[in-house]
């Protein structure tokens, strides 16, 4: 009988080709930074809550129902193809780039992981949406600014979660439901210099006191914008992911308790990770692509960019890793993964 496979096990690897030496190690994982669901259950308790939030959205879809994304003009989608380093697949970091300016990357103060990511989700959505429009001109902000305020959004996700109070973390779904019935605070909402620190994130204790008050978020509510999110796609297989990302260009949250190391280069020049450790935690799918006969999947991680090596030759950039789609399809089975799909609407600035 074969063993079950284990994501947990370590493993000695293959040797490196490529130019990162060969007993390359990522910076320890920090388990302050992990935050998915109620840190008093465990993983098969957290995933069962998860699940039934994702399954009680009303917009929660399978991956073969989703709409997706507006397309884009055809001289738009050829600017964008042009600049990816792979023979096929779809890659949010392109799109990103085009509308912000750069990569969107941060590092997590607390544990506020699945808020973190679906902010930035959002962003990624967000300009993918804009160059559908034809005007790139006009995202939320520059940067990471184009982000969301990530307290507010964190702590919606709690509100509607019921996890107000000490501690850190919250769930997929109730983020989600959190920001579908409250909104989101744009980076250039006055008042926000108050929390100190750097937007979008402002400082740990900003996140811990929106994350624990309902009277603090209350504050913000009636400045929040509208977010017209009309699907949320559920992704359960590699199949579904490339239809998700690739065809219906929606980006995905997915939440496990899987970890990640770095392994090798491989073939292709894909600088590969391969799972390793336990991280009870919440990160975003935002490529998926091709190289010859092998399929990749891009994960893009709040930690900072020193915390992954990325694969640049690809065009994924430090602070995301990248693995084969064959152990993505391993570990999404394990885990609850869902997309930001059809929106109705656009944000729009502000009028001078």
């Amino acid at each position: 009988m074969t063993a079950a496979f284990d994501p947990r096990a370590e493993d000695d690897g293959d040797s490196n080709t490529g130019r990162i030496p060969a007993n390359y190690q990522d910076p320890p994982a920090d388990p302050s930074k992990m935050g998915w669901g109620d840190a008093t259950f465990n993983i098969a308790q957290r995933s069962t809550i998860e699940r039934g939030l994702q399954e009680n959205l009303k917009i929660a879809v399978p991956a073969s129902f989703a709409v997706g994304a507006s397309s884009v003009h055809e001289k738009i989608e050829a600017a964008i193809r042009k600049q990816f380093k792979f023979d096929e697949g779809f890659s949010f970091y392109v799109t990103d780039r085009m509308v912000y300016g750069t990569d969107l990357m941060m590092s997590q103060l607390i544990g506020n992981c699945v808020g973190a990511s679906h902010a930035m989700l959002c962003a990624s959505r967000y300009a993918y949406e804009i160059l559908a429009e034809g005007d790139p001109e006009e995202p939320l902000g520059t940067g990471m600014l184009g982000c969301p305020w990530i307290p507010y959004s964190y702590g919606v996700g709690r509100l509607v979660g019921d996890m107000l109070g000490p501690g850190d973390g919250s769930y997929c779904g109730a983020q989600i439901e959190g920001t579908q019935k409250y909104g989101f605070i744009p980076c250039f909402t006055e008042g926000l210099d108050r929390y100190g620190g750097e937007l979008p994130q402002s400082s740990a204790e900003a996140n811990r006191l929106l994350g624990r008050s309902r009277a603090e978020i209350e504050k913000w509510m009636a400045k929040a914008k509208p977010f017209d999110l009309l699907e949320a796609p559920r992704c359960e297989s590699a199949d579904d992911a490339k239809l998700l990302v690739c065809d219906r260009r929606i980006p995905l949250q997915i939440c496990s308790g899987w970890g990640f190391r770095y392994w090798k280069r491989d073939a292709n020049g894909v600088e590969l990770y391969r799972p390793s450790g336990s991280w009870d935690h919440s990160m975003q799918v935002c490529a998926v692509f091709r190289i010859k006969g092998q399929w990749y999947v891009a994960i893009r991680n709040q930690w900072g960019n020193e915390a992954h090596l990325g694969s640049p030759e690809q065009g994924i950039p430090r602070g995301s890793f990248v693995i084969t789609i064959e152990d993505f399809a391993k570990w999404v089975r394990s885990a609850e993964c869902i997309g930001i799909g059809q929106i109705q609407g656009l944000p729009v600035k502000p009028i001078a």
